[in-house]
């Protein structure tokens, strides 16, 4: 692989996916921060794997009220329960969908696992070091972007 891949790239990537998936104005609340060791996402979130040239993990996390939030501006209806965390599925798909084809046209393979839900509080763990950038949505609170970097073997 002739193209170095920035941990830049990859948030990049994402963010510029969660922007084209979700029809709500978002604005970083900060500056990304290092996460070393462990991730806790605190309500409701989707990761989803990363393999080829690049190996790791994203993962979007927020609460259920503002998952609910961007179901409505996506579709125009309330979402609950079930119904919510099937939605919270597909936006981590669409999401990662769209970082991957960005990180192509970089000249970087990967492939994306299917999606995982996290519902409650979750530990990840097993990382090698991570990048956290919280986002403000308009009107809907915060949702998080962690890419997590994973070690080669």
């Amino acid at each position: 692989m002739s193209t170095t891949i920035s941990e830049n790239d990859v948030l990049d990537s994402a963010l510029s996916a969660v922007a084209t998936v979700i029809p709500l104005s978002m604005r970083p609340h900060h500056k990304p921060l290092l996460v070393h060791g462990s991730y806790v996402q605190a309500s409701m979130g989707v990761l989803i794997a990363v393999i080829g040239e690049l190996q790791g993990r994203l993962v979007l996390d927020a609460s259920a009220a503002t998952f609910s939030d961007v179901a409505e501006a996506m579709y125009g209806v309330t979402l609950e329960a079930e119904m919510l965390e099937s939605f919270v599925g597909e936006i981590g798909n669409m999401v990662a969908g769209n970082a991957v084809s960005t990180l192509s046209n970089l000249g970087i393979t990967v492939n994306i696992s299917p999606p995982t839900v996290l519902v409650g509080e979750t530990k990840i763990a097993g990382f090698q070091r991570g990048v956290h950038l919280p986002l403000e949505l308009s009107n809907s609170g915060e949702m998080n972007v962690v890419w997590m970097t994973d070690e080669r073997k």
